[in-house]
């Protein structure tokens, strides 16, 4: 899979001048269009979903480019999560697999919050997924980025086994699951809004700031400790 940030822009007046592409190459290449300017969008206003019209002024193609691909504006955004949740997991499994020597649990948990630490759209749509992109979507959709989450689980799983003797597979993916869990959890605590921001410098609320990397980490190798330490 293709980091996001890694594809070159395609000619957009010659992808929306055919109106429809023809090949598979050129479908890839509007879709991936289309998912570049929504996430770039939302990281500019994380607190509004951008509308199809402004995602399509931002790739360089029609409104109904956008239509042709997704049928809501949520589903653009459902599809994103789905594409940085397995770069996240594809990501992980590398750094698993570089490895010769048994996962520790401290080790791990910097390497799963690594990626979501450098890519804030992650975890920003994740915290939207349950109430508000998986509840605008057609069931069909929900059920295929569903079965996408539990494939790159039980990949985690299968790899985090096949590093470390004794650590069973299925056990291994439940575990990345709380994880993923706890990691959503730890990140909207640390997102605060401005107005909580500013409340927790008053005296006797500064116990409520929440620095994402160190807590996450922290928490994530307690998480993992008696499995792997």
């Amino acid at each position: 899979m293709t980091d996001l940030a890694d594809l070159t822009v395609p000619d957009t007046h010659a992808l929306d001048g055919a109106r429809r592409a023809r090949s598979a190459e050129q479908k890839e290449a509007r879709a991936q269009l289309i998912l570049r300017a929504a996430e770039a969008l939302y990281l500019e206003r994380p607190h509004t979903l951008p509308t199809a019209a402004e995602i399509a002024a931002r790739a360089g193609v029609a409104k109904g480019t956008v239509y042709l691909y997704y049928a809501t504006k949520e589903e653009v955004f459902l599809e994103l999560l789905a594409w940085r949740l397995g770069l996240w997991a594809e990501a992980l499994i590398r750094w698993i697999e570089e490895g010769d020597a048994p996962l520790s649990a401290q080790e791990l948990a910097e390497a799963y919050v690594a990626y979501p630490a450098s890519n804030p759209a992650t975890l920003k749509l994740a915290g939207l997924a349950s109430a508000v992109l998986e509840a605008n979507v057609a069931r069909e959709v929900v059920i295929r980025f569903k079965t996408g989450q539990l494939e790159r689980l039980r990949a985690l799983g299968a790899a985090a086994a096949r590093r470390t003797a004794g650590l069973d597979a299925d056990r291994a993916t439940q575990m990345f699951l709380r994880s993923y869990g706890y990691l959503l959890g730890i990140w909207q605590l640390s997102e605060a809004p401005a107005a909580c921001r500013d409340a927790f410098s008053l005296p006797g609320l500064e116990a409520l700031q929440m620095d994402f990397v160190h807590e996450a980490t922290t928490g994530l190798r307690a998480l993992w400790a008696d499995l792997l330490d």
